[in-house]
C-alpha cells in the first residue's frame, strides 16, 4: 500500500535489488529513525549509503523519491536510477568511489609516469570531502558539493592528484538498467569486476569572488602530478569523455570579477583569463592517441612561459587578445596562432615581437618513437613533462605588423617576417671535423656546411677536438657574435638546425633595405646594406651565393661604399660582381693604414670614388672595373698642399696588398697596394691653398698610369700628355736677371708629351720621363688658355721649347 506518512525507528537497512538479478550486488542504505513524508525520506541520523564500488558517510539526509518508498510507479521504469529522484546529505563525513581504470585520465592517451604501466589499466579511486552540503539529483545523473570542496584522484599507489574549490558539480554516466546494479555505470557486462566504479562524464569546480570585509577571493586549485599538470581558476570544467578541460578566470555570472586562470603542463605555464583545450576536439574516445597536439583557446591577453627542456630553450610567450592552437589537414601538423602585440623572449635565441604570430608545428617522428617504446629519445630522457611537446618541432613561423626580431646573429625590424625551420635528424658529431660537410639529406646526398664552424679546442692529444656546446662551456668562455641589424619591409627565411647548431639556408629580404653590421675592433669598421631587396642562398656545399638589388643598392664599409642596381657574392668561386653600371668609393681609413711611416703624408680628405658604366668584378685581390668611368678625390700633401683630382678611363684596377678570403673577413688584414687606370686616361689635377685660392693645375692624358699607394710612386706608359697651370714670378723660358726678385706673379703654362714612359713619386714632387720628350712652357692670359706643341708655330716672349 501507499504510505503517506510514517516512522521508522532503531536501526534501519534500505536495500535495492532488481527481480530476476538476485547475483547483483546491492545498493544498501543504513541509517536509524527514518521518517517518511509521502515522497521524502529524512533523518537527522548518521547515514551509510554503500554500493559495490563506493561508500557515502554522513548526517542529516533528505532523499526524494519519485513516488513513495514502497509503492510501485511507472515513472521507475522510465528512470536509470529507478524511483530515486535527489538525495541531500547537510552534513558530508565521507564519500569514496571508485571509477574504471584509468579514472579522469582513462582516454586522455597520456603518457605514464617512468616504470609504471599506462594510465588506463591502473586502478582508480576517488576520494570527496566538503564544508557544506552535498546533493545527488538522480534525474540529471548530477552531484554538486559546496562549502569548500576537496577532491583526491588515485590511480594505483602513485601520488594522488588534488582538487580544491569552493563548489563542485559532477556529472556521471547514468546507469544502465540491464545490468541491475543502480551505481554501475554503463560498462559493457564482461569488464565490470575488472574496471568497476562509477564512470564521470564532467567535472565542474568553481571558487568564489572576493566580498569585502566577508570572504576572501578562492580559486579553484588542481595539482595532478599523475599527468604532471596543475592549475589555478575561478572555475574549472573537465569533459572526461570528450578530453576537455576549461579554466575560466571569471565565474559564470553578470556581476563576477575578472581574474586569470593559470594551467601548467610538462613545464609549459599558460596564464589567460580563459584557457580551453579539447584533446582530439571530436568527442570520441579513441582508440589510440591523435596525431596532434590537441586544440586551445586562451582568451585575452596572457603568457606562455616554456622550461628549459623545450626547443626554445627557457622561454616567455606573451600576447595580449588570444592564444589558438589546432591541427591542420597535413598529418602530423600543429598551427598555433597569436595575436595582439605579440612578444616571445627566448634565452638561447633573443626575442621577436609582432602584432600577430603563427608557427607551424611538425611531428618529430624520433621523438615519437621514443614515446611509443617508453624510452628515450637519442640525446634526452623520457619523461611525462615532455614527451608529448617534445613529438613536435617548429616547422614554420610567420610574424606580421611591427616586427621586431633580436637574436643572437640577426636583428630584424620587418612588417613580415616568415621562417622557415629544417630540423636535421640523428647528427653524428664524429662523421667530420667542424666546417666540412658533415650532413647528409635522406638520399646520401652531401649537405651543408657551418657558415659559422664550432669553435675548436686542442685536446691532451694536442689534435684539434670539438668544442663543448655552448650551454656546457665555462662562463666568459662563450664565443661573441656581432648579429646584423635588418631593417625592411618583409623577411624570408630558411634556417637548417642540427642540434645546437643553425645556419641560414636562404633568406631573402624586401625593401626598402637597410643591413647593418657593427663595428667589431678599431681595425673592423662597421658596415652596412641599403636596396630594395636581399636574397641569399647555401649550396650544398655549405657556400653562399648572395645578390642585393636596389635604386640603388649600396654597401658601405667604414667611408667606402659600392653602389649599384644589382651586386652579387659567390662564396664557392669568392667574387663579387656587377654587370650594370655602379659607384665605388675607397675608404680612407684603408687608405692612411697603407701608408708606411718613413714617408711624407698623404691625407685623403675626399675618398677616392668612381663610376662606371659597364661592369665591376672582385676576385679577393683586384677590383676590376669596365667601361666609360669617372674617378675623383681630395688629398693634402705634407699636410700643405691640397689637391682635387678628377679623370676619365675605359678601365681601373684596384689591387690589394694580398688575397681576402671574403666569407672570412674577421681576420682579413689586406690593406689598398695599387691604383692602375688605362685605356683613354684623361686625368686632371687642380691645386689651392688652405683660402681656397687655386695655385696650379695639371692634366694627364695617356694609355696606362698606376699609383702605389703605399710607396706614393707613379707609373706611366707613353705616349702621354702633360699640361700645366701653375702661378710663379719667372717662367721656364725667362732668363735669371737681377729684377727676377722683384718681378710679381703671374700665370704660366706649359705642355709636356712623351713617348715611352713617365715615373715619380708624388709626396717629393719629382716627375721623369724617358723617349723623345718634348716640353713647352710660357705665360698665359687666364686659367682657360693653355700651351699646346702641336698649335705653336714659334716662340714669342718668356716662351721657351725643349725637345730632347
Amino acid at each position: 500500500p501507499s504510505v503517506e506518512r510514517g516512522q521508522l525507528s532503531g536501526a534501519i537497512e534500505i536495500t535495492r535489488q532488481l527481480q530476476g538479478k538476485p547475483n547483483e550486488c546491492p545498493l544498501r542504505l543504513r541509517t536509524s529513525d527514518l521518517s517518511l513524508d509521502r515522497s521524502r525520506v529524512f533523518t537527522q541520523q548518521e547515514v551509510i549509503i554503500e554500493w559495490p564500488e563506493g561508500i557515502i558517510v554522513g548526517h542529516d539526509m533528505k532523499l526524494t523519491l519519485q513516488g513513495d518508498l514502497l509503492g510501485a510507479h511507472n515513472k521507475q521504469e522510465s528512470s536509470p536510477w529507478g524511483p530515486l529522484r535527489t538525495l541531500e546529505l547537510y552534513h558530508v563525513d565521507r564519500i569514496e568511489a571508485a571509477l574504471p581504470a584509468g579514472g579522469l585520465w582513462k582516454d586522455s592517451k597520456l603518457p605514464s609516469p617512468a616504470g609504471q604501466p599506462p594510465l588506463s589499466t591502473l586502478p582508480a579511486l576517488m576520494k570527496l570531502a566538503c564544508g557544506g552540503r552535498f546533493t545527488f539529483d538522480f534525474t540529471q545523473s548530477r552531484a554538486t558539493l559546496t562549502g569548500g570542496v576537496q577532491l583526491t584522484h588515485q590511480l594505483a599507489q602513485l601520488p594522488p592528484d588534488e582538487f580544491s574549490s569552493q563548489d563542485v558539480t559532477i556529472q556521471v554516466m547514468p546507469p544502465d538498467n540491464s545490468q541491475g546494479n543502480p551505481l554501475h555505470s554503463s560498462i559493457a557486462s564482461g569488464s565490470r569486476g575488472t574496471l568497476g566504479g562509477i564512470q564521470i562524464r564532467q567535472i565542474e569546480a568553481r571558487g568564489v569572488d572576493s566580498l569585502e570585509n566577508f570572504v576572501g577571493e578562492r580559486k579553484v586549485e588542481l595539482k595532478a602530478p599523475t599527468i604532471d599538470a596543475f592549475a589555478s581558476a575561478k572555475r574549472l570544467r573537465i569533459d572526461v569523455l570528450e578530453n576537455r578541460i576549461e579554466l575560466d578566470g571569471k565565474l559564470d555570472h553578470p556581476s563576477a570579477t575578472q581574474s586569470t586562470a593559470w594551467l601548467k603542463y610538462g613545464g609549459y605555464e599558460f596564464t589567460a583569463p580563459r584557457i580551453d583545450y579539447d584533446s582530439d576536439g571530436s568527442g570520441a574516445n579513441l582508440a589510440v592517441a591523435p596525431d596532434h597536439l590537441g586544440y586551445l583557446v586562451a582568451s585575452g591577453a596572457g603568457e606562455l612561459r616554456m622550461p628549459p627542456t623545450a626547443s626554445t630553450g627557457k622561454a616567455l610567450v606573451r600576447w595580449q587578445d588570444t592564444l589558438e592552437m589546432r591541427p591542420t589537414d597535413i598529418a602530423g601538423q600543429q598551427w598555433v596562432g597569436l595575436f595582439g602585440n605579440v612578444l616571445v623572449e627566448s634565452a638561447l635565441h633573443g626575442y621577436m615581437a609582432s602584432d600577430k604570430l603563427e608557427i607551424w608545428l611538425r611531428k618529430n617522428e624520433a621523438a615519437s618513437t621514443a614515446s611509443t617504446s617508453n624510452a628515450p629519445a637519442p640525446g634526452g630522457t623520457l619523461s611525462s613533462t615532455s614527451v608529448a611537446t617534445a613529438q613536435f618541432l617548429p616547422e614554420r613561423i610567420h610574424a606580421t605588423g611591427k616586427t621586431t626580431l633580436d637574436a643572437q646573429q640577426i636583428k630584424a625590424h620587418v612588417e613580415e617576417l616568415s621562417l622557415a625551420l629544417n630540423f636535421v635528424q640523428n647528427v653524428d658529431p664524429n662523421a667530420a671535423a667542424p666546417g666540412s660537410p658533415a650532413l647528409s639529406d635522406s638520399a646520401g646526398r652531401p649537405m651543408y656546411q657551418w657558415l659559422n664552424a664550432p669553435a675548436e679546442s686542442v685536446s691532451a692529444s694536442g689534435l684539434p677536438s670539438p668544442a663543448p656546446p655552448l650551454a656546457q662551456a665555462a662562463p666568459g668562455t662563450q664565443k661573441k657574435f656581432s648579429p646584423l641589424t635588418v631593417i625592411g619591409s618583409s623577411l624570408n627565411s630558411t634556417v637548417i638546425v642540427a642540434g645546437r647548431e643553425s645556419w641560414v639556408d636562404n633568406l631573402i629580404v624586401a625593401g626598402p633595405l637597410h643591413v647593418t653590421g657593427e663595428a667589431t675592433g678599431p681595425n673592423r669598421p662597421g658596415w652596412k646594406v641599403i636596396g630594395d631587396e636581399l636574397q641569399l642562398a647555401t649550396n650544398s656545399s655549405g657556400q653562399v651565393d648572395m645578390q642585393i638589388s636596389g635604386k640603388p643598392a649600396r654597401i658601405t664599409l667604414a667611408e667606402g661604399s659600392l653602389e649599384g642596381t644589382l651586386i652579387r657574392f659567390d662564396q664557392r668561386s669568392n667574387l663579387i660582381w656587377m654587370d650594370q653600371p655602379g659607384e665605388f668609393t675607397i675608404p680612407t681609413s684603408a687608405l692612411a693604414a697603407s701608408q708606411p711611416s718613413s714617408t711624407g703624408t698623404i691625407d685623403w680628405f675626399e675618398p677616392p670614388h668612381c663610376t662606371w658604366k659597364g661592369r665591376m668584378l672582385f676576385d679577393g685581390r683586384i677590383v676590376r672595373i669596365e667601361g666609360d668611368i669617372d674617378f675623383d678625390g681630395a688629398m693634402a700633401i705634407d699636410h700643405d698642399q691640397f689637391w682635387w683630382i678628377h679623370g676619365k678611363s675605359d678601365v681601373l684596377q684596384l689591387e690589394l696588398s694580398q688575397a681576402v678570403n671574403l666569407d672570412d673577413l674577421k681576420g682579413a688584414t689586406a690593406q689598398p697596394l695599387k691604383v692602375t687606370v688605362s685605356q683613354n686616361v684623361n686625368i686632371m689635377a687642380s691645386q689651392l691653398d688652405h683660402t681656397g685660392t687655386k695655385k696650379s693645375r695639371q692634366q694627364l692624358q695617356l694609355p696606362s698610369l698606376s699609383f702605389d699607394i703605399q710607396t706614393h710612386e707613379i707609373l706611366g706608359l707613353g705616349p702621354g700628355s702633360i699640361r700645366s697651370w701653375y702661378i710663379a714670378k719667372s717662367t721656364i723660358g725667362q732668363m735669371a736677371s737681377s729684377s727676377a726678385s722683384r718681378a710679381t706673379e703671374n700665370l704660366q703654362g706649359a705642355h709636356l708629351i712623351f713617348r715611352e714612359s713617365m715615373s715619380g713619386f708624388l709626396d717629393r714632387s719629382e716627375l721623369n720621363f724617358l723617349g723623345k720628350v718634348e716640353v713647352a712652357a710660357g705665360p698665359l692670359a687666364n686659367w682657360e688658355e693653355s700651351i699646346d706643341l702641336a698649335q705653336m708655330q714659334r716662340l714669342t716672349i718668356n716662351q721657351m721649347h725643349l725637345d730632347c
